[in-house]
């Protein structure tokens, strides 16, 4: 019986896997070459068990190198559905964002619709006090002419675009006015 390093043993392989050999021979030391051009006729059982060793390490090794290779590509196709994910929160974050201007101008533009048909109406109601008044002969009165004035500035803001006086700050005035002309 041969020691167990020695070549063509057929355990060579064995200790490749504890880690004692690279678990590659030269084909000629360990028989397999001389058996398979003269026969097999030393060491044939062990140069058959070291060469099976060796395809099935190199299998192995492939095998592992094709898995590293999925694995790769797997950790592309992570990395990318990452680098997508996080492209998509972006674009997410940005339409929340601009959602929350849309709404924000939505709001504001509501508001300044609601103060313009506040502020028309106001007009409206004024016109009307005047032409009542004027109607029952209190043309001549001093709140006539005030409530006149009063019209005349909101009817130029209007037309600059601008609303000069909020209902709110003239409301109790105006009101006070178109009382004092039902008297």
């Amino acid at each position: 019986m041969r020691d167990d390093d020695e070549p063509g043993s057929g355990n060579g392989m064995l200790w490749y896997a504890v880690g004692r050999s690279n678990g590659y021979s030269s084909g000629k030391s360990d028989g397999y070459r001389e058996g398979e051009n003269n026969g097999y006729y030393e060491g044939e059982q062990s140069a058959l068990r070291d060469v099976e060793a060796q395809r099935q390490t190199e299998y192995c090794a492939g095998w592992r190198s094709i898995h590293i290779n999925d694995f790769n590509a797997w950790m592309d196709v992570l990395n990318e559905e990452r680098r997508r994910r996080a492209q998509l929160a972006v674009e997410v974050e940005s339409l929340r964002e601009n959602l929350a201007i849309s709404d924000r101008h939505s709001d504001e533009h509501r508001t300044k619709l609601l103060k313009t048909l506040d502020f028309r109406r106001g007009m409206e109601s004024c016109l009307w006090a005047l032409l009542t008044a004027a109607e029952q002969g209190k043309s001549g009165r001093p709140e006539y002419a005030e409530l006149k004035s009063i019209v005349y500035q909101m009817n130029d803001a209007w037309s600059k675009g601008e609303i000069l006086c909020s209902p709110n700050a003239l409301g109790p005035h105006i009101a006070s006015l178109k009382r004092a002309l039902d008297r």
